[in-house]
């Protein structure tokens, strides 16, 4: 055991890298698209919301497109909300603009957002599977077992060979071929992310899954929302469609009244 505790002292000397950096996801959040990172003022961690904004007149964003409404008064877009199903939220202090969002869609949202923490965690997860050169085949297929285990859940695994105390390890030539041997045997799950390390009888190789874990999208945490739920969503959509179809009959009618104008004036 110590000389394992050897080892690792000096291979993770030799290997350190920088620490990683996580974005820490704060609950009741959300991530800002790259137009609203571009306003002034606010902060991921600071959720401005209904009758906290402070502003009496604001500019309303449009759902779909995105686009600044023209100023209206607060109180009018409040009392036209249903606060146990939406909310408005202030996104920009400069210029003001408040958005409404749905708290189901909100929801879906963030646990599709914890689940791909989760699946970034897995991802970088390491394993460390540790073998003496003396091995016996038997316990050398239940070792393998347990590294292709690791890399079927997509972590990586440091294989670490090393000789039994007060035991001469291997030649180097011995020594490749029995590494060699071992990580063929996962060729098919794993590939070498890092170079190996031998140093005082040991061995060391890294090896990286290629397992693809699916990353979760929103939709597929929809069925979790209770039925009424999604009923009424159903019926917003169809309700914004008919709008929708009302606002270009309106629009492309427009041109064909002025012309029979200008006909008889």
């Amino acid at each position: 055991m110590s000389a394992f505790l050897a080892f690792r002292f000096a291979a993770f000397s030799i290997l350190r890298t920088r620490p990683m950096t996580f974005v820490n996801f704060q609950h009741g959040t959300r991530a800002m698209s790259s137009k609203s990172k571009q306003h002034k003022g606010l902060s991921l961690r600071n959720q401005v919301i209904g009758a906290k904004i402070k502003h009496r007149v604001v500019q309303l964003v449009d759902q779909e497109t995105g686009v600044p409404g023209p100023p209206r008064n607060l109180e009018d877009i409040l009392a036209s909300v249903d606060e146990t199903t939406h909310y408005v939220e202030l996104v920009s202090e400069t210029p003001v603009l408040v958005k409404i969002y749905d708290r189901a869609e909100m929801k879906l949202r963030h646990l599709a957002r914890k689940a791909r923490v989760k699946v970034s965690a897995k991802r970088n997860q390491r394993k460390e599977i540790q073998l003496t050169w003396n091995t016996q085949p038997g316990d050398m297929a239940h070792k393998l077992a347990k590294v292709r285990e690791e890399l079927e859940k997509g972590c990586r695994v440091d294989l670490v060979f090393a000789p039994k105390p007060n035991t001469e390890p291997p030649r180097m030539m011995v020594m490749r071929q029995r590494l060699d041997e071992f990580v063929a045997s996962c060729v098919d799950l794993s590939s070498e992310w890092r170079e190996r390390v031998f140093e005082r009888g040991m061995a060391l190789a890294f090896l990286q899954s290629k397992i693809e874990i699916q990353v979760p999208d929103k939709e597929d945490f929809r069925g979790l929302l209770p039925k009424s739920v999604l009923r009424r969503q159903e019926r917003i959509l169809k309700e914004r469609a008919k709008e929708k179809k009302r606002m270009e009959a309106r629009a492309s009618a427009q041109p064909s009244e002025q012309s029979e104008s200008d006909i008889f004036t």
